[in-house]
Parts: structure tokens; C-alpha cells; sequence
């Protein structure tokens, strides 16, 4: 039985918190916000902005916002619009950022491109009468809000997905958009309002609604009653889930995470093609005894880093692991 593991990498408002440290390291960069470059021909014509990330590309069009995601285990295209809105809203850069991006590729200085700005932020302003879409977010994290003027329906906020497999809602209310190589969890929306400077929660959820004329999967929120005077901010919060394991048995019984956000996993399998990249055994190695102890470390995006058997010729497991400052695991 395959065991899904959930690690937070996209569209995640606050899931992984940084220390408030003035410093550099691994702390400061990934709590750095995230670039948004303007598309100066190193992109598609139809792109205005993009941003790469640990695992991912994010592709700004008018006409959609697409989430293009790596792993060891698959890649997907995942594509967001908003339907019924304005076919062509004003997508703009905010928060000039003090760097710039250069693409010195080829030998042909003509097909070069420099000094391309960077953006915090990118906004899409009046995707419905009176509702903007605010992309931003960090090196391990992106968030968009939707921002909902005073006397605005946000009603008329329906979601188009595709690129996913499926579609499902889960029992907490997150909406699960399965891809190859894992799935995108968009947790159950924050929704709020500020109001004498006081932030006030407003309770919602995502909503299914009936599909596209072509098969899109289509997705509108409920929304509880709220000062229709004032401001409201939808947050849907985006995670990254991927799956550890081989067939039959697998249990992960230990995790450690570093600075960097990596994940370090322990645990027991008696799968004879459990993932066994760049670890302590050799690739071709197989499974030692009845079970063996595993350890797999994986990225922020959930890509694995290095994962490896551990064990003899008995039935040996993985139950507690601890991480250093310099990334080193250890085990017991």
C-alpha cells in the first residue's frame, strides 16, 4: 500500500514559517520573496509574467494562470482560469524587486536578453467587475488572493482546471487536483476581512460545480455573511502531496526536516522497488531481508533527494530520525 506524504511547496500562505532572523543562509534566502519576471522574448508570446521555483515553473497569461510540475516520479501541466470573467484583464508587475535576469543563450547577441525586470508581485486586476487576483509569495511558497471590492459578488468566482486527472473534494474540505507525479491540494479557502484594523474571519468553501461544455473541471466558492461595506480576501492555501513507497508493505514511522525544508524519512518497507536513488546501497542493490529499513530524503517539491535500503539480512526498520545543522540524518 502506497502512503501519501504531503509536502507543502506551492500557493501555501504561511504553512512553513521562517524564524524572523536577520541573516543570510538558507533561512533568509527561502523566506525571500519570490522573483516574477516580465516576459521580454525569453518566453511564449502569450506569457506576461513567469517565476521558477524548487520543482516548478509558473506561466502568467491573460487567459490563465498555468503551474507547469517536475519530479522524480512525473511531470504536469496544471492549468487555472477564471471562467466567465474578463477575457483579457490588465496583468501587471508590482514591488520592483532591485535585481534584474539576463539570458545570454547562443552565440547570437541579437537573440539576447538583459535586464529584464522583477516583480514581489503580479496582479490581475478586475478578472470580475470589482475582483482582482493577487499573485505573490517566497522561495518555498506562493499565494494568490482574491480580492473582492466593497459591493463586488463573489459569487461570480468560478475556477476552470485542467491538466488534472481528476478533481476531488476531501473530507476537510481541501480541493485535490491529481497529477502525474502527485497532486496539488488546495486546502479549504481563508477567507477574510480587515475592518477598523482588525482582521475578521469569514467562513467559506470550495463549492464543485457542473463541468465545461469540454470536460473542465470547474470549481466556485461558498461564502458566509460578511460586511458587503468593506473589503473581502479570499486565500486559498496550494500544497504539494507525492507518494513514497513500492508495492506491499510500507510504513513510515519518522520524519526530520532542515533549514532548507528538505524532508528526511524513516520507516520500513519489504517492497523490492522501493525508490533506491543515489543512497548508501548500490541502485542495482535489492531488498536484503523479509524488510528492510529505508531513509529518503526529498526536496521541498517532494522530489527525492537521495533514498536508500538500510538493513541486513533480518527485518530491520527505521523508527526515530534526527538532522544536523550541516544535513547529515541519523538514524535509529
Amino acid at each position: 500500500m502506497r502512503r501519501p506524504l504531503s509536502f507543502s511547496v506551492l500557493l501555501a500562505a504561511g504553512v512553513l514559517a521562517v524564524p524572523a532572523v536577520a541573516s543570510t543562509g538558507p533561512a533568509a534566502y527561502l523566506s525571500s520573496p519570490l522573483a516574477f519576471e516580465a516576459n521580454h522574448g525569453q518566453a511564449d508570446p502569450a506569457v506576461r509574467y513567469l517565476a521558477r521555483g524548487p520543482g516548478y515553473t509558473m506561466l502568467l497569461a491573460p487567459a490563465e494562470v498555468a503551474v507547469g510540475l517536475r519530479s522524480m516520479t512525473g511531470h504536469a501541466l496544471v492549468r487555472m482560469r477564471f471562467v466567465g470573467g474578463a477575457g483579457e484583464p490588465t496583468v501587471s508587475g508590482d514591488g520592483a524587486l532591485a535585481g534584474r535576469s539576463h539570458y545570454l543563450i547562443g552565440d547570437d547577441p541579437a537573440r539576447w536578453r538583459t535586464d529584464v525586470p522583477l516583480f514581489e508581485r503580479v496582479r490581475y486586476a478586475a478578472v470580475y467587475p470589482g475582483v482582482d487576483a493577487v499573485l505573490y509569495g517566497n522561495q518555498r511558497a506562493l499565494e494568490y488572493d482574491l480580492v473582492v471590492a466593497p459591493g463586488a459578488d463573489p459569487a461570480r468566482i468560478v475556477l476552470g482546471f485542467r491538466g488534472a486527472t481528476g478533481v476531488t473534494l476531501a473530507a476537510d474540505g481541501s480541493l485535490v487536483l491529481h497529477a502525474p507525479g502527485g497532486d496539488l491540494l488546495q486546502r479549504k479557502p481563508v477567507t477574510h476581512q480587515t475592518i477598523g484594523g482588525v482582521r475578521r474571519p469569514v467562513d467559506s468553501a470550495f463549492v464543485m460545480l457542473p463541468a465545461g461544455p469540454d470536460g473542465e473541471t470547474r470549481v466556485g466558492f461558498r461564502v458566509a455573511a460578511y460586511d458587503r461595506a468593506a473589503p473581502l480576501v479570499i486565500d486559498p492555501v496550494l500544497a504539494y502531496a507525492t507518494y513514497l513507497g513500492g508495492p506491499n508493505a510500507n510504513d513510515g514511522r519518522a520524519v526530520a526536516v532542515d533549514a532548507d525544508g528538505n524532508a528526511y524519512v524513516a520507516g520500513t518497507t519489504n517492497a523490492a522497488t522501493f525508490p533506491n536513488v543515489g543512497g548508501l546501497a548500490d541502485p542495482n542493490d535489492d531488498l536484503q531481508g523479509a524488510q528492510d529499513a529505508f531513509v529518503t530524503k526529498l526536496s521541498p517539491t517532494g522530489a527525492i533527494v537521495y533514498s536508500t535500503y538500510l538493513g541486513g539480512g533480518g527485518s530491520d526498520a527505521g523508527n526515530g530520525i534526527a538532522v544536523d545543522d550541516q544535513g547529515s540524518a541519523y538514524v535509529v
